[in-house]
C-alpha cells in the first residue's frame, strides 16, 4: 500500500471513531434542511414535525451508542498502554 503512513492501532481506531461521530452533524443538517429549505416548504406541518422528530431520535441514540463505544474505548485505551509498559519493560 503505497503512500501509507503507519499509524499506531489506538490511534487508528480513535480516529475511525471521531470519523463515525460526524453522523451528528449530518443529522443536524438534515433537520436544518428540512426547516429552512425551500424545497421541504409544501410539506405538511404534521409530516415535518413527525419527519424532525424521527430524526432528532436517530441522532439522540447514536450520539448515546457512540458516547458507551467512547467510554469503552478509553477504557482499552488505558488497558492497551498498561499492558504495553508491562510488556515493554520485561524485554
Amino acid at each position: 500500500m503505497r503512500g501509507m503512513i503507519y499509524q499506531p492501532p489506538m490511534q487508528k481506531m480513535e480516529d475511525d471513531i471521531m470519523r463515525v461521530w460526524g453522523i451528528i452533524d449530518d443529522l443536524n443538517l438534515i433537520l436544518d434542511m428540512i426547516g429552512e429549505d425551500e424545497f421541504f416548504g409544501d410539506l405538511p406541518a404534521k409530516h415535518a414535525d413527525k419527519l424532525c422528530n424521527i430524526l432528532i431520535g436517530v441522532k439522540e441514540m447514536s450520539d448515546y451508542k457512540l458516547n458507551l463505544l467512547w467510554d469503552n474505548y478509553e477504557v482499552s485505551l488505558r488497558d492497551y498502554y498498561k499492558y504495553k509498559r508491562t510488556h515493554d519493560n520485561k524485554e
